[in-house]
């Protein structure tokens, strides 16, 4: 029933008919199809009327074949028919089926046409996809990124999902990873269909971006005293900008070379790049004061005292003078005190001292009614002033080389000492006198210089 089979007769010409709705055939092919089960006679008559006849038994078909449509390689699956008696055959080699029993099992990815054939010879068929197993192919991709850079894995198995582990890459759906923090992650590709789930793994190594931290060290250094710079950050090079200023060693440690301002870099560097921190720096030499101005004082007078370089402090030994900033005040009049310049940097300090008198009432008088008196194109100098009675003299330089008469007198004009002849640019003069103020006159033909020194009791 429901299918046909094509009737013939050796003479031609002839008409097909059937007795009853069992079966319906062509009266010009003899095509015939089963309606129903039971039995129908099948005549064919010739145009003379002659005819012979055939009993045809129509049998029924198998119910349809139950069971799912689908295997996966490897997999079984059990067909069934509600009417029984028949047996199961597949067509390829896609799925094997058990005979008697209808268990299908997928063999290779593709379809195959199962059979369920009646002893009849009635039978069904029903297709089945045999679906393959997942695969999950390989990553391919860089196996290492640095932090905050991206990179794009693929796969050549289309349609699988990307996961990672831990919160230190991302990835998206379509394989770009974002590196965030350093470490080892594990790229997952998975790829799911109806026969299951297949995953392979990609180990990626996020490393680190170049750091370095603040340099520690002063930023003041002596020449003279090497200094040490570290950094918490490992595997750093120190370097400096100016080496005609200082110099770096590989340890951190810095060498003044001379004063001025240099930069201290440390950097870092790795497969991400390069990272550099800096600190100005300045380097000093050690500094020399020096203190300059008048030798003496009378008490209740002032005057002002200059020292090199500037910025420094000055102060007296004792309370025979006093100081307001560089302005010097006798106060007590017959006696000495010690002026005293400092200066300090990361060197150190270095100090310059002045003996200055303070005269007595008489000689202050004295001095006062005395001017110092200079012609010519240069001053001349003597030191140390005050002195004990050596001193030191300088001859202006448009004299020197002839012959000069040196006079010292008291503040009365008392002769104390002459030397003539002089000549050298410095002369050494011995003043054998009680402590006291003193007037040194330079003659050359009608030209004088004059000066004051001061002799202290020794």
């Amino acid at each position: 029933a429901g299918s046909g089979i094509s009737l013939s007769d050796m003479s031609a010409g002839g008409i097909w008919t059937a007795s009853n709705s069992f079966a319906t055939i062509d009266s010009s092919t003899g095509m015939l199809s089963g309606n129903s089960t039971g039995i129908d006679t099948v005549t064919y008559t010739l145009p003379t009327g002659c005819s012979t006849a055939a009993t045809i038994t129509v049998n029924p078909m198998p119910a349809a074949i139950g069971g799912s449509a689908t295997v996966c390689v490897g997999a079984t699956d059990t067909l069934t028919d509600a009417t029984l008696g028949g047996t199961w055959t597949a067509n390829n080699g896609n799925l094997s089926i058990g005979i008697g029993t209808g268990i299908a099992a997928g063999v290779l990815p593709g379809t195959d046409t199962v059979t369920y054939s009646l002893p009849t010879g009635c039978h069904t068929v029903q297709t089945i996809s045999v679906n393959a197993l997942p695969t999950s192919g390989m990553v391919m991709g860089k196996d290492s990124l640095c932090a905050g850079t991206t990179d794009t894995l693929t796969d050549p198995i289309a349609g699988g999902d990307w996961s990672i582990s831990g919160t230190g890459a991302i990835i998206g759906t379509n394989g770009v990873v974002t590196g965030i923090a350093p470490g080892v992650y594990a790229v997952t590709y998975t790829v799911t269909n109806g026969c299951g789930m297949a995953a392979v793994q990609h180990n990626l190594n996020v490393l680190p971006q170049p750091y370095a931290s603040a340099i520690t060290g002063s930023g003041m250094v002596c020449a003279a005293m090497p200094s040490i710079y570290t950094d918490t950050t490992i595997g750093g090079v120190w370097s400096v900008a100016d080496t005609n200023v200082a110099l770096i060693s590989a340890s951190g440690l810095l060498s003044g070379k001379t004063s001025g301002l240099d930069t201290v870099f440390y950097t870092v560097t790795n497969n991400c790049g390069t990272a550099a921190v800096s600190l100005v720096v300045a380097v000093d030499t050690m500094l020399h004061a020096e203190a300059s101005g008048i030798s003496y004082v009378c008490a209740g007078k002032h005057d002002t005292l200059s020292g090199l370089p500037a910025g420094g402090t000055w102060s007296v030994s004792n309370g025979n003078a006093s100081l307001l900033g560089n302005v010097l005040s006798g106060v007590t009049s017959g006696s000495i005190d010690t002026v005293s310049y400092s200066v300090t940097n990361v060197c150190g300090t270095s100090t310059s001292e002045v003996v200055v008198v303070i005269p007595t009432e008489h000689v202050c008088d004295s001095i006062d009614a005395v001017p110092a008196v200079a012609s010519g194109d240069d001053e001349f100098d003597m030191y140390p002033n005050p002195g004990y009675g050596q001193f030191h003299v300088a001859l202006p330089s448009d004299i020197i080389g002839k012959s000069i008469t040196l006079t010292v007198t008291d503040v009365s004009g008392r002769e104390v000492f002459v030397a003539k002849g002089i000549a050298h640019p410095i002369e050494t003069v011995e003043i054998n006198a009680q402590p006291g103020m003193y007037i040194v006159t330079l003659r050359y033909g009608n030209r004088e210089w004059r000066n004051r020194v001061v002799v202290m009791a020794k």
